[in-house]
């Protein structure tokens, strides 16, 4: 898994990766957000981008996949 799809994977997503991930320009992610298209809570007058909702919108496993043992 890269740093990139870790990013992606907490309670909440940091809004600049969450657009970065759709692929989408900064002001159409904004509307979107803002008119509730992806999944965001307000705090303050910042929004917070919802993790597993999110990651269930765009296709990714709820949890972040568990990396296999290797025996000795």
């Amino acid at each position: 898994m890269t740093s990139e799809n870790s990013d992606l994977y907490g309670v909440t997503i940091e809004m600049e990766t969450a657009r970065r991930a759709l692929r989408m320009g900064r002001d159409s992610f904004a509307a979107a957000v803002k008119a509730g298209e992806i999944p965001s809570v307000k705090v303050g007058k910042r929004h917070k981008i919802l993790g597993v909702p999110f990651r269930r919108m765009v296709g990714l496993p709820e949890r972040a996949p568990v990396a296999e043992a290797v025996a000795a």
